[in-house]
């Protein structure tokens, strides 16, 4: 199943609420509280995750899906939309969907989580910028 073609509709589809920060930040924004943040509105949308860890200034959520793989995508890159509107200062999200086998790994850059939440990009690019990022990960190169 190609889910490419499925991710920019889910995009669409998935609800934008900017909440509120937790705690105090760093220079950065890159702290505790964001990271916690970002597991709980991962959760709140439903989003079985294994891990969420910040590595430097890269966000690696490691994550499965209950019915559509690219439902799950689309929620993740929303919560990180969140956490990046609310002055979260990483560079990028890292996501490894596990797919039975058919694993796959797409990522979501600040600047167009940032874009996507000042309005200066639809939801239908930011689901198409998304779709282009992903690349299946044989067995192998785990």
């Amino acid at each position: 199943m190609d889910r490419r073609t499925f991710v920019t509709g889910a995009v669409t589809a998935a609800t934008l609420s900017i909440t509120g920060c937790l705690g105090t930040e760093d220079a950065l924004g890159i702290d505790d509280d964001h990271l916690s943040a970002l597991r709980t509105e991962i959760d709140d949308r439903g989003v079985d995750y294994e891990s969420v860890e910040l590595n430097d200034t890269i966000v690696e959520v490691e994550h499965g899906y209950d019915e559509d793989p690219n439902d799950a995508i689309a929620n993740v890159a929303m919560a990180f939309v969140e956490r990046i509107a609310d002055d979260w200062g990483v560079e990028r999200l890292d996501g490894h969907l596990n797919d039975e086998g058919n694993d796959w790994t797409w990522y979501a850059e600040a600047e167009w989580a940032q874009a996507y939440a000042d309005d200066n990009i639809e939801p239908d690019e930011y689901g198409e910028r998304l779709s282009k990022t992903m690349t299946m990960v044989s067995e192998t190169e785990e």
